[in-house]
């Protein structure tokens, strides 16, 4: 394998959190060179980068995954919500939903999340900027 392509293998070994000794093993290369490229500024970039892009990635992921729970905890919550109001006060279920609306509203605010709702109650709007229609959820 040419100096190149194993310079090339070690940063995505690198980003990848393999140790020295591992790519050292896995590329037939000394450790101290391997430290030796890992002081090179080119290398270096080149790992910080994979690396920022790979955090990126996850942020992405958890938000999009952040963003489908709040959905629906918030199609659960408008269910709750539209059976209590079709409900008299005095039914022992009813108590029981109304925990149920706290508890959703609670968890729906742990969120952590933007969310408004404009003039027009029936959209929603995440801090991602994606939209969605309350009356769309079923």
């Amino acid at each position: 394998m040419k100096t190149e392509t194993k310079k090339q293998k070690f940063v995505t070994m690198r980003i990848e959190g393999q140790s020295f000794e591992a790519i050292s093993k896995s590329l037939s290369i000394n450790k101290s060179h391997l430290v030796e490229w890992n002081k090179e500024t080119e290398t270096r970039t080149a790992i910080n980068e994979g690396l920022a892009i790979q955090l990126n990635d996850t942020v992405r992921t958890l938000e999009m995954g952040k963003q489908a729970r709040l959905k629906a905890m918030l199609k659960t919550y408008k269910k709750v919500i539209e059976e209590i109001e079709k409900r008299d006060l005095s039914d022992v279920s009813t108590e029981k939903l109304i925990q149920l609306s706290v508890l959703l509203n609670q968890k729906i605010n742990d969120q952590n999340i933007s969310v408004e709702i404009g003039d027009n109650e029936e959209f929603i709007k995440f801090e991602t900027g994606a939209y969605f229609n309350l009356n769309t959820l079923e």
